[in-house]
């Protein structure tokens, strides 16, 4: 058996070699990856890819000769570029049922496990599934979307890169993501936010491969067999490199010497205290622990540096009130500055109020008296009472909150410590909000109508559900993108805040779902106020909406106490969607006139154009033979096949000169923009394809992909040449018309480059007929 393996794997090192010399010898390897995963691959400051997969890649080009040319970019859009052909190779990539009907894999180069990050003031999470009353956040394209949908979580907020998530979080706009923990750990300690956030037991381990396009065994075996003439030495180098050599200290180490340095901290600082006050009574309790404190002025040096470091601000009081002194300087108390302490009470020190406050907690913190401290267990030292409590200093005019911690020194002596925590208290009240309120709309959350549902389940009276639903959210967004979605969504909420009813509980539940609760409510008035809001959408969309919005709404009541609430909202949804189902059968017809009237209002290009392309290409569609189906396909390309310009900016759309190249790249994103919203729209989802691909030129050179020759649809070749010879013929603001025997001469010339010579054949012997 051994030998057979030997002489098995012999072969195939023979068999490749064969052609490894051909294949080394052919163009350069292009590859793409994410270009945000450290340690893997990521931009330095001077924007180079740098990493471990670039390292490796630059060795298997040493390895085998052949060049390699590497790409980053947002991981959605590498697996998009991937999928249309424009590179060979796709690196940090896992491996799932999907992709395995794309792709062909290399062997694995990395595990990697993915956990559940979520902010440290948020309990209670342990698993995905615990999270399913927050948002989380996860990165396009990834992976860790298809667990999480399988899960059941529905709020899923999507980001170009896992950097981006890490910022959101910083910003407080996100408390809870899925993220693979190496780049998690990088962008966290980069931002200064590892504290801040915690994270469960992985959610799964995946591996790292290496994937090209299915079936191409050749350039598979290739890449294989150019990394594993990699020396393990090699590898373990590159992974040195960008992760660092082991400090041979395991976690549990560390944490072990975290805790003894913690409690040696706390000892050094007691011993401190005391032998502020009483050198004899510190010689007499510290004769336990000089076998630990050596040397007490080294330890007291180094104490002294510890307290200038630490920002909060420590005083001494004796069991009557009295200041002895302040342990800090006071110029670190932003409160206090120039206020003097020493020898005076607290009712000389402080306004009334406060002085009452302190006054009763020392009291009530001195009548538990001072612990008694074995002799025999010095450890007990540990044990002395503490007394915390928070207060505002609002009656000294100061908008600060602190934290006021009191400890024993010794029978006569107490420590006050006092931290500023105004700036905590900001950040859990923003906290809090942020687990109840809708970041983009500001009103209630999914979370918190939950919390009111449970509520109303225990309690009596004639609730009532109110459900709205924006209709044809998706269209809004294609035509316009999702910036301006998410400004009707705010138009939306606005509107339903302004027709809230007093005592009434306005929430967004999902992506273009809102929900309002209300109290003793009756059928009349929820009619009511469902006809309300309506006009005052009308209102709105007559004033100034580009594109004209809906709500489907419904509606429920309760009659009978202990009638389930969720069973009461269950009925008002199903009321909202059969009235959302009446929208889309009327809606369809008027969508096409719509989108017809808005490429009027925002181009040159008038009906008339429209006629003209529809007739000519009609005719050609005839002469060639087409059936009665491709040639309604083509009549309402040449009616649609520009819609995407809807959403563009008229600033690019009707600049009366030449575009300058941004200004180009961003108007070739017509056909892709025309694309999504015919495929939203069933009347003109069979020419979707066709309104994506108008722009290409017969000889490679055109947009989006590229597409030469017979790979064009014929339709987009007819309207090619038809809509050229129109546009020439016609005035625009920025030029006049050429004539008809110029525009037939530029259409010859360009025969074979932009357009398909046959058809250009075609189209000139039907205009000179037309003439004759």
């Amino acid at each position: 058996m051994k030998k057979t393996s030997i002489a098995l794997i012999t072969s195939i090192l023979i068999f490749s070699a064969m052609f490894f010399p051909v294949y080394a010898d052919e163009g350069p390897l292009k590859i793409v990856m994410d270009d945000n995963y450290p340690p893997f691959v990521y931009r330095s400051d001077e924007g180079e890819l740098v990493g471990i997969s670039i390292d490796m890649w630059r060795l298997f080009e040493e390895k085998t000769g052949r060049e390699v040319e590497i790409h980053g970019m947002d991981w959605a859009l590498a697996q998009e570029m991937m999928g249309t052909g424009e590179y060979d190779v796709i690196d940090t990539m896992f491996k799932n049922e999907t992709r395995e009907k794309l792709y062909d894999f290399t062997v694995p180069y990395a595990n990697i496990e993915t956990s559940l990050y979520f902010h440290k003031n948020i309990s209670g999470i342990n698993d995905i599934e615990s999270a399913r009353a927050f948002p989380v956040a996860t990165k396009k394209g990834g992976y860790s979307i298809e667990i999480m949908e399988n899960k059941g979580l529905e709020n899923i907020l999507l980001y170009e890169s896992y950097e981006d998530i890490v910022n959101a979080a910083g910003n407080g706009e996100v408390v809870m993501f899925v993220m693979d923990d190496l780049p998690a750990g990088y962008f966290l300690y980069r931002t200064g936010l590892q504290e801040e956030f915690r994270h469960t037991e992985p959610l799964y381990s995946n591996q790292f491969y290496r994937a090209i396009k299915k079936g191409d065994t050749k350039l598979l075996t290739f890449i294989n067999f150019g990394f594993n003439l990699m020396d393990e030495s090699e590898i373990d180098e590159i992974y040195e490199k960008w992760q660092g050599k082991s400090a041979g200290i395991s976690q549990e180490t560390e944490r072990m010497i975290l805790l003894w340095a913690t409690g040696l901290m706390s000892l050094l600082l007691l011993s401190f205290s005391v032998s502020l006050y009483s050198r004899k009574q510190v010689r007499e309790k510290t004769r336990k622990l000089e076998a630990v404190l050596i040397d007490k002025k080294e330890l007291a040096e180094r104490l002294e540096a510890v307290i200038d470091s630490i920002p909060d601000m420590m005083f001494v009081l004796n069991r009557d009130g009295i200041f002895i002194e302040n342990m800090i300087e006071l110029e670190k108390a932003r409160s206090f500055t120039g206020m003097e302490f020493g020898g005076k009470s607290l009712e000389e020190v402080f306004p009334p109020g406060l002085a009452k406050l302190y006054r009763g907690k020392l009291e009530e913190f001195t009548e538990k008296g001072e612990p008694i401290i074995s002799e025999n267990e010095i450890n007990e030292i540990e044990s002395k009472a503490t007394m915390n409590f928070e207060c505002s200093l609002e009656e000294m005019g100061l908008d600060l909150q602190y934290e006021i911690r009191l400890a024993w020194i010794n029978e006569e002596m107490i420590l006050i410590v006092i931290r500023d925590i105004t700036e905590l208290n900001v950040s859990k009240k923003k906290l809090y909000e942020l687990g109840i309120k809708d970041s983009l709309t500001g009103i209630y959350n999914r979370n918190y109508f939950e919390r009111v549902l449970d509520r109303m389940e225990k309690e009596k009276g004639d609730f009532a559900v109110l459900v709205c639903d924006v209709d044809a959210l998706k269209l809004y967004n294609d035509i316009l993108g999702h910036v301006s979605g998410d400004e009707y969504l705010k138009l939306v909420a606005e509107i339903l805040k302004d027709n809230l009813p007093e005592g009434a509980i306005l929430a967004r539940i999902g992506g273009d779902e809102f929900t309002i609760v209300l109290m003793d409510a009756k059928l009349k008035q929820l009619e009511e106020l469902k006809q309300k809001i309506k006009r005052d959408l009308k209102k709105r969309n007559d004033k100034y909406a580009f594109v004209p919005t809906s709500l489907s709404i419904g509606y429920a009541l309760r009659h009978v106490d202990g009638e389930s609430v969720r069973e009461l909202y269950k009925f008002a949804d199903d009321e909202m969607y059969r009235e959302k189902t009446s929208h889309r059968y009327t809606r369809n017809n008027g969508d096409i006139s719509l989108l017809t009237n808005m490429l009027e209002a925002r181009n040159f290009e008038t009906e008339a154009h429209a006629r003209r392309l529809e007739d000519y290409c009609v005719k050609i569609g005839r002469m060639l033979g087409f059936r009665e189906s491709t040639i309604n396909s083509i009549a309402f390309l040449a009616k649609f096949h520009d819609i995407g310009k809807i959403g563009i900016r008229d600033k690019i759309l009707l600049k009366p000169g030449p575009l300058t190249e941004s200004e180009f790249e961003e108007m070739k994103k017509h056909s892709e923009i025309g694309y999504r919203i015919a495929n939203s729209m069933p009347d003109l989802e069979h020419v979707a394809d066709f309104i994506h691909k108008h722009h290409e030129w017969f000889d490679g050179s055109g947009y989006p992909f590229g597409l030469k020759g017979e790979e064009i649809p014929i339709e987009c070749r007819i309207l090619s040449v038809v809509d050229a010879y129109d546009a020439m013929t016609s005035d625009r603001p920025y030029r006049k018309a050429i004539g008809k025997e110029n525009a037939i001469k530029e259409l010859k010339r360009c025969s074979g480059t932009q357009f398909d010579p046959a058809i250009v054949d075609l189209f000139t012997a039907l205009v000179q007929s037309e003439e004759a």
